[in-house]
């Protein structure tokens, strides 16, 4: 009887755990998070220091702090506030500390903190949520297994204060920035022709809020200068304006000067570029081998003359020899215009590019792409920009609807901007005809970019509009 009575109970409890009631009145996760201590999880928000100016950027950690438990899932913290903003977390850091000599597993998130107003603020109260693995309830319960209970933390809020920007010094081109930066400035090539195309490269870096720079226009007399390109990093800023001189004397780029605030100085900064010289040689015309081809041509003619031409006979009239070198000559020139036209063809062959497509024939952008990938293989300028420059024509034309003959960088803004393409993009394409027909036109010269790069901002240019 007694054996059946155990029996009865033992089962009893097996059910019982495996609907998860009882005599406990709740589910085991539930018991176990209801016994945590207040203390068993700790939510740190500590900046490197709690007084700043405005727009600096200051080192902020976030630290999780977890007692002798199992957790898992532990998500990004969120810190958001009106006066500030931070940057995307690095990942996170796992180490051991002691708290009140207590042992606890650390979650350390890195990020860097910039308050856009003076003033005291408040940093918090952060959260963050993980899952605690709990014992189970029900049939996890009678397997010894766990279950996942979501759990949210909070920090304390932490009192910061925002110095404003003296204004005693502050430069008249000063834009915002506040940090520690550099600043280089170079030109490529380094010596053209007149009428080749130059970048002017300018790269500001360091720490701080980079975006307080902004990239400066440089227009110079007898330079075509086309508007600047900004590419910003976290903690650079690159700026790349095409300059095409269109004199034959030397240009000189003049000195830039940058300003920003440095807090650790607590006073402005200003930093200054050297003057750059471009040497600039006169312009070798592309058709000048023409004439010296027809020269030789003609010289060769003259040169022929007298051995094909047949002496008059002894036995003619007087007036006979003059028409026999009248005849003479008129084949003579006859054959050196032949041979001018033969010289001139072939000189214009050599020259063209590939022959225009229809929109409705011909190579699809997709191949003129490919033939571009092609002239880089083979490290042909010319192949390169031509096939570049016939995808920029086809894709705009498709889009447009106009011949592709029609596409060139003299009217692309004509074309392209009552079709709503916003100046951004127009400058985007006029830049990258002026490169390709720099190299198709003046095939000799060094090209203004590496043809990667230009390849890169065509695709970029194919795919935004």
């Amino acid at each position: 009887m007694s054996r059946w009575l155990s029996g009865r109970v033992i089962r009893a409890m097996l059910v019982a755990l495996l609907l998860g009631t009882g005599p406990f009145g709740q589910s085991a996760a539930a018991a176990s998070a209801s016994d945590a201590p207040d203390d068993q999880f700790i939510l740190e928000v500590l900046p490197k220091k709690t007084r700043a100016y405005v727009h600096e950027a200051v080192p902020l950690t976030v630290t999780l702090l977890a007692g002798p438990v199992s957790i898992r899932n532990v998500q990004y913290p969120r810190l958001v506030g009106e006066a500030f903003r931070t940057a995307d977390y690095a990942p996170p850091r796992q180490a051991s500390t002691t708290r009140n000599d207590r042992e606890y597993a650390a979650y350390e998130f890195s990020t860097t903190l910039v308050a856009s107003r003076s003033g005291e603020i408040e940093l918090g109260p952060a959260e963050l949520q993980f899952d605690l693995l709990a014992p189970g309830s029900g049939a996890a319960a009678f397997f010894g297994d766990s279950e996942p209970r979501p759990v949210t933390v909070r920090s304390q809020p932490v009192r910061f204060t925002v110095l404003p920007l003296p204004a005693k010094g502050k430069p008249a081109g000063f834009g915002g920035a506040v940090g520690r930066f550099t600043l280089a400035r170079e030109v490529s090539p380094k010596a053209i022709q007149s009428g080749d195309p130059v970048t002017l490269t300018t790269r500001i870096a360091g720490a701080g809020n980079i975006d307080g720079f902004s990239c400066p226009a440089l227009s110079l007399p007898g330079v075509r200068a086309y508007p600047p390109v900004a590419s910003f990093t976290e903690s650079s800023l690159v700026c790349e304006q095409v300059l095409i001189p269109e004199t034959a004397t030397a240009v000189e780029i003049p000195v830039l000067s940058v300003s920003y605030f440095d807090p650790r100085r607590e006073r402005y900064q200003t930093l200054t570029s050297q003057a750059i010289e471009i040497p600039i040689s006169p312009a070798t015309s592309p058709v000048s081998a023409a004439p010296t081809t027809a020269v030789t041509a003609a010289a060769a003619v003259v040169a022929m003359a007298p051995e094909t031409s047949d002496p008059p006979p002894v036995n003619v009239t007087p007036l006979a020899p003059l028409a026999a070198v009248a005849a003479a000559i008129v084949a003579a020139v006859l054959l050196l215009i032949v041979v001018i036209q033969r010289a001139r063809r072939r000189s214009g062959h050599s020259r063209q590019p590939p022959p225009v497509a229809s929109a409705s024939a011909g190579p699809s952008v997709a191949d003129w792409l490919a033939e571009a990938e092609r002239g880089i293989a083979a490290n042909d300028p010319a192949a390169f920009h031509t096939a570049v420059f016939r995808a920029l024509q086809g894709h705009l034309a498709t889009r447009h609807g106009v011949h592709p003959a029609a596409i060139t960088e003299e009217i692309v803004a004509r074309v392209l901007r009552p079709a709503g393409v916003d100046d951004r993009r127009l400058e985007a394409y006029a830049i990258l005809f002026a490169i390709c027909n720099h190299s198709r036109y003046a095939p000799g010269a060094t090209a203004a970019q590496p043809m990667p790069e230009t390849l890169r901002r065509a695709r970029e240019a194919l795919r935004e509009n």
